[in-house]
């Protein structure tokens, strides 16, 4: 930026000494004309005319410079701007992204850690019911086995006793 201001402030001040030249040049061939005689004065009229033409052009020409550089600089002011805006856009649309990963992957691991949680005791609490389960049917079985032993050895001292009175 200061470049740009640096550059306009010297264009503009190189035509302010063309314009003062042109100008100097101006008052000079009339101061002429004036003292010179009747004669020359119609040629001498003449280069007055042809200073402030080049005077006009000059003064065109640094404006259109001064216009140029505006423009330029403008338009390098503008790209720095839309440069910055998607900088900042991408970088904010990263970060929502970044933001949005790390909350679904905290979930899914949430989730999956629950659910594991969920099979484990679904597993621990079918393991004990089913221990439960086969000592129960084993320790009604044991008590059904000795009841028939204690029935049937009874029986078999009853007929022998029986037939040993």
């Amino acid at each position: 930026m200061v470049r740009g201001r640096n550059l306009s402030w010297h264009k503009g001040e190189k035509l302010n000494v063309r314009m003062r030249h042109a100008y100097n040049m101006c008052t000079t061939c009339v101061l002429q004309c004036a003292r010179r005689k009747p004669a020359r004065r119609k040629t001498c009229a003449e280069a007055p005319q042809a200073a402030v033409a080049q005077g006009r052009k000059m003064s065109k020409t640094g404006i259109q410079q001064a216009y140029n550089i505006s423009t330029t600089w403008i338009q390098h002011v503008y790209n720095v701007d839309t440069t910055y805006l998607q900088h900042g856009y991408d970088m904010s649309r990263t970060g929502i992204q970044h933001v949005y990963n790390v909350d679904t992957t905290c979930l899914e691991q949430a989730y999956n850690m629950s659910t594991t949680w969920i099979r484990h005791v679904y597993n621990v609490d079918t393991t004990c019911l089913q221990r439960g389960y086969n000592m129960s049917t084993t320790w009604i079985q044991h008590v059904y086995n000795m009841d028939m032993t204690c029935l049937e050895h009874g029986y078999d001292m009853s007929t022998t006793w029986i037939r040993h009175v």
